[in-house]
């Protein structure tokens, strides 16, 4: 059977995420499991507009792109959607990779800056921003950027096991949304439910952001289906049992 057609809008990411969920106004969005802190729905804009403003004041403009290395945090959602405001390519690297990918990767992706929650091995690179110091409450003045579906959106990498040294793949907007309208379209199976759904589902977010996996299912699917994340930095067994008892996790997400 083919599939049916899927309609994609012609936009960012930006515009359909904020678009969506507004409509969820103060119902919590973002757990941290760390610290108990919750973020509404309401407050990811805002907090992603004065990231926004302080990476534009950086240099920051359409078109540059932006490596995050980081372990799992609620920041790291925030910071998704104020490099994308700016209409600025998301390039999501793993912090468990080696220097010398790294160095490799950054070298490939023509990086500007590197945003990171870790102190360790970034010491050996230039340009590195830690998320404490990206403000998330003085909204300033921001740049009017014109983004469509076919503007670069994500930079994500292949393992580079068998295929040699990692390889990356460049998503626009408007395949990261075409992926997401199909799953809407498909009424025959239920990935949308896996997603998570609004009141309902509560998303334990311990795959990697960045992963291809993780990265689509929390910054992107699970907020835009209303559902509420409880970020774990990285996994560990005990913390992960702790998390499901916690806060009544209802859908998870793992590898086998």
């Amino acid at each position: 059977m083919r599939p049916e057609k899927v309609n994609t809008p012609d936009c960012s990411v930006y515009a359909f995420v904020f678009d969506k969920i507004k409509e969820y106004g103060d119902e919590i969005a973002i757990i941290d499991h760390s610290t108990d802190k919750k973020i509404k729905f309401s407050e990811i804009q805002p907090k992603a507009e004065a990231i926004a403003a302080g990476l534009s004041e950086r240099g920051i403009k359409k078109g540059d792109v932006v490596t995050i290395i980081a372990l799992n945090d609620p920041k790291y959602i925030i910071i998704c959607y104020a490099i994308m405001r700016l209409g600025a390519i998301i390039n999501s690297l793993s912090p468990l990779s080696t220097q010398n990918t790294i160095t490799q990767q950054l070298k490939d992706s023509n990086t500007k800056i590197i945003l990171s929650n870790l102190f360790t091995h970034l010491q050996y690179f230039d340009s590195v921003v830690h998320f404490d110091d990206l403000i998330e409450d003085d909204i300033k003045k921001l740049p009017d950027v014109k983004i469509s579906g076919e503007d670069e959106f994500l930079i994500c990498w292949t393992s580079g096991t068998s295929t040699g040294r990692p390889k990356g793949v460049v998503h626009t907007h408007k395949s990261i949304l075409s992926q997401y309208c199909m799953f809407l379209s498909n009424t025959s199976n239920k990935v949308k439910e896996f997603n998570g759904i609004r009141n309902k589902h509560i998303v334990p977010g311990v795959v990697p952001m960045s992963h291809m996996f993780g990265f689509y299912l929390y910054p992107f699917a699970t907020i835009l289906q209303g559902a509420c994340v409880v970020i774990i930095p990285k996994f560990d067994f005990e913390e992960f049992i702790t998390v499901l008892s916690k806060y009544k996790v209802t859908t998870i997400h793992v590898v086998p």
